[in-house]
């Protein structure tokens, strides 16, 4: 079954989404799975990669992007997650040295649309030479992406952490939902709309069909 958020949000059930790509996919799961089973053992949090529909929209399997979801006991718990995880899917220096990847300074959060007003990209990465980047994603309606970037590990797991806790925030006053979280309500948006718009065609090419209820 697709991970879901809890229907009523309490700390610790508010998910956290963080897109994966190229070298950052095997870092983070590791030979057998050993990287994330050690990252689900220290941080004693629910952490699993979703790369295919129904779990993620189709869109994300087309860009070879997957997505680590992320759900802490605790926010101690979801912190030890999500800063565990942008260490392990930048690598070692000297790795990313030799492989001279452009995307290890950069994590990519997916976060609910509503929460995009309530970011301030200063604020976020005060006290850090990071800088933040808000852009949407083709077919995705509900949630938009966070792009943080820096050289520093440890200065992309404090704005990461920051962004997340906005998100917490929001989900504790009531201002996120549920369905907030669901990555393919998004999906279902699309195809309901492409339905509607073509039954309105369909009733718009025969102006003179009068209902069988109205028969």
């Amino acid at each position: 079954p697709r991970p879901r958020a809890a229907m009523f949000l309490q700390p610790g059930d508010v998910p956290c989404y963080v897109l994966l790509t190229g070298l950052q996919v095997p870092r983070v799961i590791g030979k057998g799975g050993s990287i994330i089973k050690e990252l689900r053992q220290e941080s004693n949090a629910t952490v699993n990669i979703m790369d295919r529909p129904p779990a993620v929209p189709e869109v994300f399997q087309r860009l070879d992007i997957k997505v680590a979801f992320i759900r802490g006991a605790d926010d101690k718990s979801t912190h030890a997650a999500l800063t565990g995880l942008v260490r392990n899917a930048r690598g070692p220096q000297s790795m990313r040295e030799f492989e001279q990847d452009a995307q290890s300074d950069e994590v990519t959060l997916l976060i609910p649309e509503k929460s995009v007003a309530h970011l301030s990209p200063a604020e976020l990465a005060e006290g850090t030479p990071c800088t933040l980047e808000v852009t949407s994603v083709e077919d995705v309606r509900r949630h938009r992406r966070v792009h943080i970037r820096g050289a520093e590990t440890a200065d992309l797991q404090i704005v990461a952490w920051r962004v997340h806790e906005i998100v917490l925030g929001l989900a504790r006053a009531g201002s996120l939902a549920d369905k907030d979280f669901d990555l393919q309500d998004s999906a279902w948006d699309m195809a309901m709309q492409a339905f509607q718009s073509k039954r309105q065609g369909v009733q718009e090419a025969t102006p003179d069909a009068v209902p069988s209820a109205a028969r």
